[in-house]
């Protein structure tokens, strides 16, 4: 019976020690597992992230984005160095062609527009600066534009006081174009109120050079021929003054009331 009790506690604990054993090697092993796991995770984590569920993130705004631009730009970007550039010479051009010569030189520019007597409509008067100018590249070249002559707006001025309609009368009972030994298409223009309908009476032709001698009893002179050949023939003109001299603050209040009401005129009758 003894003999038989000692068998069976040497198989027991022959036994236990074999499932220690298991065990620890079961251990070991997904100590190893583990350990290879981590290694590949570390080493091949980007690529693995490509075949796992992404998080959706929301899209950077442009605002988000400008800013990081502009902050980028603002570290590495260095100060560029602006080219200096020759202002070309566009005096008297066609407006076309001095935009296409300026674009060519590498020039942006300004354009203000001005009614001019002399130079015809769309065509440039003058700029700024002057030709052979060197300014930057990202400055601008200002150029004036004629609006021509036929399109100049009437300044409004009002009489200073109450002014006489009645035809002025010269020495001796005569008329004005008598005393000054010429014509004039609206005798005294320059010292009374001219009617609406005095202006009306004319014909375009007539209306044009009412209008400028107006200005021709002040010594203007006329950049167009036919005008200026006319009141060279008129004994009373003295022309001194050119066109790009004259200044028009010489004329009188009575004067300035009267252009506008033959400049009304003009424009009712579509002659402007």
């Amino acid at each position: 019976m003894s003999k038989q009790k000692s068998v069976d506690i040497y198989s027991s604990e022959k036994k236990g020690k074999k499932g220690k054993v298991a065990a620890i090697i079961i251990i070991i092993v997904l100590v190893l597992l583990i350990a290879a796991a981590a290694w590949v995770w570390f080493f091949n984590r980007d690529l693995i992230k490509d075949f796992l569920p992404q998080e959706e993130t929301q899209p950077t705004t442009v605002e988000e984005l400008t800013s990081a631009e502009q902050e980028a730009t603002e570290v590495t970007t260095e100060p560029e160095t602006v080219a200096m550039v020759e202002v070309p010479y566009v005096n008297g051009y066609y407006a076309k062609d001095a935009y296409y010569k300026l674009n060519a030189a590498g020039l942006r520019y300004t354009v203000v527009r001005e009614y001019s007597d002399e130079i015809k409509l769309d065509y440039v008067i003058s700029q700024e600066p002057e030709s052979g100018t060197a300014i930057r590249s990202d400055e601008r070249v200002i150029l004036h534009i004629s609006k021509g002559y036929d399109n100049q707006p009437a300044a409004t001025v009002a009489p200073a006081e109450p002014l006489s309609t009645e035809p002025t009368k010269a020495e001796g009972g005569k008329e004005e174009k008598k005393k000054a030994g010429g014509t004039y298409i609206l005798d005294g223009s320059d010292k009374r109120i001219i009617a609406k309908s005095e202006v009306s009476a004319l014909d375009k032709n007539e209306m044009t050079l009412a209008l400028n001698e107006i200005f021709a009893r002040h010594g203007r002179r006329f950049t167009t021929p036919s005008i200026q050949a006319y009141f060279e023939k008129q004994s009373w003109y003295k022309g001194t003054i050119s066109a790009a001299d004259f200044d028009e603050g010489v004329l009188s209040a009575v004067e300035r009331t009267n252009v506008n009401t033959i400049l009304s005129v003009m424009e009712e009758k579509g002659y402007r």
